[in-house]
């Protein structure tokens, strides 16, 4: 995988060599934002994760560390191994249909549980476990966010997009509307192509801080639909 510095050089290049240190920090917060966002775009195969605990006898709520999976962004699907088989993929419910069509019955019956919820931070389970049921949760993780030069991008064969991208905010963090925009146009393009639209990410742009506008023109929001 491509490491942070090699994306940071690449956006420093494009913007015209600028590398001071407010510069930098801006990479860096922009790259996490970018890379963030693209979690919640599509189902990446590398940040697929599957944990496999086991129940409690008779116990019906759990924790994200109960699960083992503290790191969730999307949980996807939950089985049940019975000793034997793998049972289908538990139905997920809404707290106010799990209240109404499971719950009264959850307190005081046991078997295997086949229907959750999540309330108050934690996996709710229809039925007491009346064994040590080993569950199966696929999901998907939290891409690691960088923290400096040697950090790894998780996203592999999206360097060109994500340098693309860095250097479009770069350049409208500077007050260069036109300069962001022929990037943004870039890196959206590369992204389109692979079925990513980037117009929720577009939309939350970073405006120049005040020091680095001073003795700049207007900044023009290069987003500003034209008729």
């Amino acid at each position: 995988m491509t490491l942070f510095a090699d994306i940071q050089q690449q956006v420093v290049t494009n913007c015209g060599g600028r590398d001071n240190d407010e510069f930098l920090l801006s990479i860096k917060f922009n790259t996490n934002a970018v890379l963030t966002w693209l979690a919640t775009q599509a189902e990446w195969p590398e940040l697929q994760r599957t944990a496999e605990p086991n129940m409690v006898i008779g116990q019906t709520s759990y924790t994200k560390t109960e699960l083992e999976i503290t790191d969730l962004n999307r949980l996807y699907g939950i089985k049940l191994f019975d000793g034997v088989d793998w049972r289908p993929p538990m139905q997920y419910l809404t707290k106010v249909r799990f209240d109404s069509e499971v719950k009264p019955c959850s307190a005081t019956i046991s078997g295997k549980p086949d229907t959750y919820t999540v309330f108050g931070g934690k996996y709710v389970f229809n039925l007491k476990p009346d064994a040590t049921y080993l569950l199966n949760l696929d999901y998907y993780a939290h891409p690691t966010l960088v923290t400096g030069d040697t950090s790894e991008i998780p996203y592999e064969r999206l360097d060109g997009p994500l340098a693309n991208l860095l250097s479009g905010y770069g350049w409208l963090s500077i007050g260069d509307s036109s300069m962001a925009e022929a990037w943004f146009k870039a890196g959206s393009s590369q992204l389109a192509a692979i079925g990513i639209d980037t117009t929720s990410l577009l939309n939350v742009r970073v405006p120049p801080r005040g020091d680095v506008r001073k003795g700049s023109q207007a900044w023009n929001d290069p987003f500003q639909r034209r008729s």
